[in-house]
């Protein structure tokens, strides 16, 4: 049946997700939970803030390889809507893994994955709006929400005719702004962190 299916790749996608790589990352090469450190997040940002930029790579390519495994297996199973399917599941996964007390990163990385995968033109564009925001700005956050925001818009303008992607692309972006709500606030605080890269790579030598 379709459903079960569908059931299936969901619970193979989410399961997908909860491999966070920044905690496993950040255990195996400095023995500590990065949750417990910096901005209590186990995304990329936070492992370049308190690791350094080897460690984020790192979290970054595991974080956009699992998205792009839970596509794979949605695909083999049930074809492109699988593969929607599996991707989205990666996310939510990523975000709140329930093997990590439901406390996982705020799915940039994985999200970018996904929609690459899928759209890679789309994916390609929305790297191009997070680095213009970030030169600009140097915050992180405004870049990714920016960037998930213009992947919305160019989703249900390209794909109009596919509501399935057009839905997906739409709760990718609502994703991606909730679990930046607290950098939001910040924002419009004017409290919120930005990614000196200067920094960071003093602190490497």
């Amino acid at each position: 049946m379709p459903f079960l299916k569908y059931l299936l790749i969901i619970a193979i996608g989410y399961l997908c997700g909860n491999f966070n790589t920044g905690l496993i990352v950040s255990k195996a090469q400095s023995g500590i939970d990065i949750r417990k450190h910096g901005s209590g997040n186990a995304g990329a940002t936070n492992m370049l803030r308190v690791l350094g930029s080897q460690p984020a790579l790192l979290t970054i390519v595991g974080d956009i390889l699992k998205g792009i495994l839970a596509i794979l297996i949605g695909r083999w199973i049930a074809g492109d809507y699988g593969g929607i399917a599996g991707g989205t599941a990666a996310i939510i996964g990523h975000d709140w893994p329930v093997f990590f007390e439901f406390k996982g990163g705020k799915g940039a990385a994985t999200t970018i994955g996904v929609l690459g995968f899928l759209f890679p033109l789309h994916g390609l564009c929305c790297i191009l709006v997070f680095l213009a925001i970030f030169v600009l700005t140097r915050y992180v956050s405004l870049g990714s929400m920016g960037a998930a925001l213009f992947g919305a818009v160019m989703l249900c303008v390209t794909e109009w005719g596919d509501a399935a992607a057009c839905c997906a692309g739409v709760l990718w972006c609502l994703l991606i702004i909730f679990c930046h709500r607290a950098n939001i606030l910040r924002l419009f605080a004017g409290t919120e962190n930005r990614l000196d890269l200067s920094k960071i790579r003093r602190k490497q030598r």
